[in-house]
């Protein structure tokens, strides 16, 4: 004969308590999962937009440079494509120019515009200066 008390009650998990304790672990898990998938969607967000500034700020550069009587708006908006790991996003950037912005100085208002797609939503980043043709003394 078996001895009773080596099949006694304290003899492990059941199969209940091995499967709450696998739905909390999932559960835990899934939480987890939630929030990197949300960190890296909102640091793919912040380099697009960190991009965006950086192309406008590069092309208002360009137009600061320029003479002003070159100075004037794109005829068709432009695409500059950047690649990010797998996936390539187009941003498309348009200019307008109004002249004779301010006074008795000629001066041209430039306004740079960066777009691009994310999310299925449309952002935008503007960037506006003006210009002044100040002869030199």
């Amino acid at each position: 004969m078996f001895p009773v008390a080596a099949y006694g009650k304290n003899r492990g998990f059941t199969l209940i308590e091995f499967c709450v304790s696998v739905l909390i672990l999932s559960v835990g898990l899934l939480a987890l999962l939630n929030t990197v998938n949300l960190s890296i969607s909102q640091n793919a967000t912040t380099k697009m937009r960190n991009d965006a500034v950086l192309i406008a700020d590069e092309m208002m550069s360009r137009e600061r440079v320029k003479p002003f009587d070159q100075i004037s708006s794109y005829t068709t908006p432009r695409t500059r494509s950047m690649n990010y790991g797998l996936t390539v996003k187009n941003f498309t950037i348009a200019k307008q120019v109004d002249g004779n912005a301010g006074g008795t100085v000629a001066s041209k208002r430039v306004q740079l515009t960066v777009s691009w797609q994310d999310k299925a939503a449309t952002k935008n980043h503007y960037l506006t200066t003006i210009i002044s043709n100040v002869p030199a003394n």
